[in-house]
């Protein structure tokens, strides 16, 4: 039988509709089709708030006997410090080193009986040993690193930030003085006596005995400061003293000069905080 072309033309056109029709639906259905969610399974890992115990600072406290180190600690962490950690088992929680060498350590009990340190945002500071006179710092300067829970047995939220590194000076903090030197007179021998005006300005720690420095030929204690007599006019040394003791030694500074010599000044040396002061120059009659 045969289908007019008129009958033919409607039924294109018919099927032509009901695909746009479908294809209008899929699309629509698609755009409300809601995200697929994620689930991750359970590891049986419960996030936890962690304390972060580390040293913020160090100073030196000048002091006759050597100098006492301070140190300041927090707990940086949004966690408490658990009481097992004070009290058991007693672990160090700060090892201090000197110039790269162990300079004792301490549990936390040791110095944190109130426990300042517990709570996060917790602070202390505390002063190192002060009654042991070996673990206080000489005059000079220092490398000093602090260790904080060394072996780890506290479970931190930052475990890299532990050590604190610091160089400290020791009794270097007050000026040296510059000297004022003056003729006085000469003895029978023909020594000129030099003496420094202003002796009093130099404190006696600055000539106490130093064996933590380099002697002076035999004498082992020689002291922390010494004084160098110089010829104004070629600035060679012509004497010193090593082992005055005191400031007022000052007031006793000689100089036996060559012939040749007839204008001076003194050079007063610090050596453990590396520093120098010279005098004004005096001409020796």
């Amino acid at each position: 039988m045969r289908v007019p072309k008129s009958t033919m033309s409607l039924l294109s056109l018919f099927l032509l509709l009901v695909c746009v029709v479908a294809t209008a639906f899929g699309e629509e259905h698609k755009s409300f089709k809601p995200p697929k969610q994620i689930v991750k399974p359970f590891d049986g890992v419960v996030p936890r708030f962690l304390p972060d115990l580390t040293v913020t600072d160090l100073q030196a406290k000048d002091d006759p006997q050597g100098c006492i180190i301070q140190v300041t600690a927090r707990n940086l962490g949004p966690g408490v410090i658990p009481d097992r950690y004070y009290h058991e088992p007693p672990d160090l929680a700060f090892q201090m080193y000197r110039n790269n060498k162990p300079w004792g350590g301490i549990v936390i009990y040791g110095v944190d009986p109130q426990k300042a340190l517990r709570e996060p945002g917790g602070a202390l500071t505390f002063d190192w040993f002060p009654r042991s006179l070996n673990l206080r710092l000489h005059p000079g300067y220092h490398t000093l690193k602090i260790v904080a829970d060394i072996h780890k047995q506290l479970a931190e939220s930052n475990e890299n930030n532990n050590i604190f590194i610091k160089r400290l000076s020791c009794g270097c903090k007050v000026p040296l003085p510059r000297p004022k030197i003056k003729f006085h007179h000469r003895d029978r021998k023909g020594r000129a006596y030099i003496p420094v005006v202003n002796w009093a300005q130099f404190s006696d720690d600055l000539f106490a005995q130093a064996p933590y420095l380099p002697p002076c030929g035999l004498n082992k204690n020689a002291s922390r400061t010494w004084v160098n007599i110089y010829d104004a006019d070629t600035n060679r040394r012509i004497y010193g003293f090593c082992a005055l003791g005191k400031g007022r030694s000052l007031q006793n500074i000689w100089v036996l000069p060559p012939k040749h010599v007839k204008r001076v000044y003194i050079v007063v040396k610090d050596r453990a905080c590396a520093r120098s002061r010279r005098s004004n120059v005096i001409q020796l009659p």
